[in-house]
C-alpha cells in the first residue's frame, strides 16, 4: 500500500509538473519558432542582466521589411519557413550570455554584448547575409531586409519593456530614415521631440495662415512660355522664420499629416485660379502634389471635387500628382488604378512625379492612364554624359508614343534645357528658368516672357 500510494503521489507530481511545463511554454514560448515570446524575452533578459559581472550590452529590435508581401505571392505556409528560418539565424548570432525571441508577428529581440553602433551594424549586415544564403538554399526567391533599433544598457535595474520599447523606437526611426540599424539616443530623443512640436503646431499653424503656397513655372523650352506651374508649400514660423520643406515635409508625411496640409495647397490653388478668372487673367494648369495618404481614404476626391466646386474652378485646370511610394503590391496597384480612373471622372488630370526615382516607373506606365510624367532631377547631373542623354531620349520618345506630356523636374543648366528642347521634352521646371516664387511673382514673370513672345 505504501508503495502504491508512493507511486500514485509520483504520477500526481508528474502530471502537475508536466502541466505547470505546458502553462510555461504557453505564456513564455513562441510555439511556432520554438524561441523565447515577448514574456519570455523579458523574463529572461531580466534574470540575465541580474548576474553579476554582465559585460556593456544592448537591446536590439528588428523589424522584417515587407514581410506580408511573403505571405501574398507565396503561401502562408511559406511565410512560417521564412520566420522559422530567420529565428534559426539569430539564434546562430547569439553568443554565451545573449538572446533571441520572436516578439511578435515579423518583430524579433536580441540582448547582446557590446553597445558600439558599427560592431552591431557589423553583426546585422552578417545576419542579413545568412538569411540570404538559408532562404536560397530552401529556394525561396525573396530579398529579405532589415529595419532595427537598439538601446545600450546603462543601468540593468532599468524595466526589460521601458528597454525595449525605447530599442522598438529606434527600429521604426530607422525604417523611417530607411537606415538598417539606429540608435536611441539623445539625438534621436531631439529628433523625435522636433517632430512632435512639429505636428502639434501643424493646426494652429494653418489656422493663423503661416503656411502659404509658390509656384514654379513649367516652361515650353520650344519658346519660352510659361506654360503651367507646380504649387509647393513654404511654412513661415513667427518665431522660427521660414521652415525649409525638407524639414517639415517628411515628418508631416510620416505623421499623416500631410494630408490637412495637401488640401490646403489644394485650397489655395482654388483660390487663385478663381482671382485669375476674376482679374480676366487665363487660367494656367497647376499641378498639386498628393501624399499617399490620401489614398487611404476612398472618398478623398469627393472632398477635392467639393473645394473646387465651392471656388467655381474648372477641376481640368488642377493637376493631381502620385508619385510611386504609393505602389507596394499588386493590390494597391489595382486600388490606385481605380482611384486614377476617378481622378479622370472628376474632370482632373494626373501625373506620375518623380519618374525614374524608384525601379518599376517603366511597368507603371503600361497599368495606369495618367496624363503626364515627370523626370525626376537623378536623370540631370551637372553634365550630362552620352549614356544618361540615351537613356533619357528613350524615355521622351516612349512618352510620346504613349501620348504623354513630359516634364523635366530639376534643370538648371543652359545644356541640359538645350538638351531637352532638341529631343521635344514637352515642359522645364527648374532653376534654370524659374525658382520657386509668389503668385504676384509668378504671374509678372509669366505677363513678361508671354509678352516678349508675342511681340
Amino acid at each position: 500500500m505504501l508503495i502504491f500510494c508512493g507511486l500514485i503521489l509520483m504520477l500526481s507530481l508528474y502530471r502537475n509538473w508536466k502541466h505547470r511545463r505546458r502553462l510555461g511554454e504557453i505564456a513564455f514560448m513562441d510555439p511556432l519558432t520554438r524561441a523565447p515570446n515577448d514574456s519570455g524575452f523579458r523574463l529572461l533578459c531580466r534574470r540575465q542582466l541580474d548576474m553579476p559581472g554582465l559585460s556593456p550590452s544592448s537591446i536590439v529590435f528588428i523589424n522584417l521589411k515587407h514581410f506580408k508581401l511573403i505571405n501574398e505571392n507565396y503561401r502562408s505556409e511559406t511565410g512560417d519557413i521564412v520566420l522559422k528560418i530567420f529565428m534559426e539565424c539569430l539564434r546562430q548570432t547569439c553568443g554565451q550570455g545573449e538572446l533571441a525571441a520572436r516578439i511578435e508577428a515579423d518583430h524579433f529581440a536580441l540582448l547582446v554584448r557590446g553597445q558600439a553602433y558599427d560592431g552591431l551594424l557589423a553583426r546585422l549586415q552578417r545576419l542579413q547575409g545568412q538569411v540570404k544564403q538559408a532562404l536560397a538554399a530552401q529556394q525561396i526567391d525573396f530579398t529579405l531586409a532589415l529595419n532595427a533599433g537598439f538601446y545600450a544598457i546603462y543601468s540593468v535595474s532599468q524595466d526589460v519593456q521601458v528597454m525595449l520599447g525605447r530599442a522598438k523606437t529606434a527600429c521604426w526611426s530607422a525604417e523611417k530614415q530607411e537606415l538598417l540599424l539606429c540608435q536611441y539616443d539623445q539625438r534621436l530623443i531631439d529628433t523625435l521631440n522636433q517632430e512632435h512640436a512639429m505636428t502639434a503646431a501643424l493646426p494652429g499653424a494653418l489656422r493663423d495662415g503661416q503656411f502659404m503656397i509658390v509656384l514654379q513655372p513649367k516652361v515650353d523650352p520650344a519658346g519660352g512660355r510659361v506654360a503651367g506651374a507646380e504649387a509647393l508649400v513654404r511654412w513661415k514660423h513667427p518665431e522660427k522664420g521660414m521652415i525649409p520643406p525638407g524639414q517639415f515635409i517628411p515628418i508631416l508625411e510620416n505623421s499623416g499629416q500631410i494630408v490637412q496640409l495637401d488640401e490646403f495647397v489644394f485650397e489655395q490653388v482654388c483660390a487663385l485660379l478663381k482671382r485669375w478668372q476674376e482679374d480676366g487673367i487665363a487660367p494656367l494648369p497647376i499641378s498639386v502634389n498628393l501624399s499617399r495618404h490620401h489614398f487611404k481614404n476612398r472618398n478623398f476626391l469627393g472632398r477635392l471635387r467639393s473645394i473646387a466646386e465651392h471656388y467655381g474652378v474648372d477641376p481640368g485646370w488642377i493637376e493631381l500628382e502620385i508619385t510611386e511610394s504609393i505602389f507596394f503590391d499588386e493590390s494597391s496597384i489595382e486600388r490606385v488604378k481605380t482611384i486614377v480612373h476617378q481622378i479622370h471622372q472628376s474632370g482632373f488630370t494626373c501625373s506620375l512625379d518623380d519618374f525614374g526615382s524608384g525601379y518599376s516607373s517603366l511597368g507603371l506606365l503600361k497599368e495606369f492612364e495618367i496624363d503626364a510624367i515627370k523626370l525626376d532631377r537623378i536623370f540631370f547631373p551637372a553634365t550630362l554624359d552620352p549614356r544618361s542623354q540615351v537613356v533619357i531620349e528613350g524615355i521622351v520618345a516612349l512618352a510620346k508614343n504613349l501620348k504623354l506630356t513630359i516634364v523635366a523636374e530639376g534643370v538648371e543648366s543652359g545644356e541640359q534645357a538645350d538638351f531637352l528642347r532638341r529631343i521635344g521634352c514637352d515642359l522645364i521646371q527648374g532653376y534654370y528658368y524659374s525658382p520657386p516664387l509668389m503668385p504676384s511673382a509668378f504671374a509678372e514673370l509669366r505677363r513678361k516672357r508671354n509678352q516678349k513672345l508675342e511681340s
